[in-house]
């Protein structure tokens, strides 16, 4: 799963790490953090703040990953929406809004479709 640097992407996160565990399956969560961003853009409250929440992801594994600042264009969709990958590495779903409380229920269809439950 690749999630922004951002609120949306820590709820992103939260919510599909306690979908993953609803569903037993292990789930490598990626942050992709635009290159530059933690200096530029980014002030160090916030960046402590995300350092926290991947910190605090006890049993998943976090990857924060450093790429060209188009990336998420590229992909077109914004830094605020999530992709999910299988572990074929085929894209699962793909969503382009920001998260809210309500995406669990979206989370919970989206991972049984997947595995087919």
């Amino acid at each position: 799963m690749f999630v922004g640097p951002n609120a949306s992407g820590r709820l992103w996160g939260n919510l599909m790490l306690l979908v993953a565990r609803d569903y037993q399956v292990t789930l490598k969560l990626v942050m992709v953090w635009p290159n530059g961003l933690w200096s530029n853009n980014l002030g160090i409250d916030s960046a402590k703040e995300i350092c926290d929440w991947a910190h605090n992801k006890q049993g998943s594994l976090l990857h924060v990953e450093v790429i060209d600042a188009d990336w998420w264009e590229l992909c077109k969709i914004p830094s605020v929406g999530v992709i999910l990958v299988r572990p074929d590495d085929h894209v699962a779903w793909v969503s382009h809004c920001e998260s809210t409380s309500d995406s669990i229920n979206d989370l919970h269809n989206v991972f049984a479709a997947a595995l087919c439950r």
